[in-house]
């Protein structure tokens, strides 16, 4: 691999978002199941719902304040040159998946908390309110939001790996390298080769 000087624009994610990033994606990912499979499917009247309802709430407040975070980090860490796919289209794709991931986990989120709010929930499955779970809550508006985001995000965090696998692979641009630990200003593999390439294809001819 090539070195560039530090001074340079980095090539890859600062640490602490890489990690923020991929504990991020496990926490999303495994939320999402819980919601849709393990607390959807069990009854009502059955404890373990309560225990897994807790699980999700909690982890949904971590994903939150998590989220917060990464943005925060986002926007005062010198972050790599914006990838391309030299396709106008995918670029902007790529630029709306990213924003609006960001979007959906926040609308999540927060749909989260005003459904448990609406429904006492945190009383319910904190054993202070004495109360079975509502047996309405599926007709909510706010459920309603919730679950479709929810489908929502999944699409989008499909696109957005097709993009990344799609860079890696096809595009061979390591783009996944920039979301990994190590020296931030080190040239990634093919980085060098791809400049070679786009310099010759712009180069003039020079007249004689």
């Amino acid at each position: 691999m090539n070195s560039t000087p530090n001074n340079s624009t980095p090539t890859r994610y600062s640490s602490m978002l890489v990690t923020l990033h991929w504990l991020l994606a496990i926490l999303i990912i495994a939320n999402m199941f819980i919601g849709h499979t393990t607390a959807d499917d069990l009854a009502d009247t059955n404890p373990e719902k309560i225990s897994y309802l807790k699980t999700h709430m909690s982890l949904g407040v971590l994903i939150f304040f998590l989220m917060c975070v990464r943005l925060l980090v986002r926007i005062n860490t010198e972050k790599p040159a914006p990838a391309t796919a030299h396709n106008a289209f995918l670029d902007k794709l790529a630029v709306f998946t990213q924003y609006s991931l960001y979007a959906c986990v926040f609308l999540m989120c927060l749909s989260g908390f005003t459904l448990a709010i609406e429904t006492q929930l945190p009383q319910i499955v904190s054993g202070d309110l004495a109360k079975p779970l509502p047996a309405d809550i599926k007709n909510l508006t706010i459920f309603a939001i919730h679950g479709t985001t929810s489908l929502v995000l999944a699409l989008l965090m499909l696109l957005h790996i097709s993009g990344a696998l799609y860079h890696q692979f096809i595009l061979k641009d390591h783009l996944i390298s920039r979301m990994s630990y190590g020296d931030r200003h080190e040239e990634l593999e093919g980085e060098h080769d791809k400049k070679q390439i786009e310099t010759t294809a712009y180069q003039k001819p020079r007249t004689v």
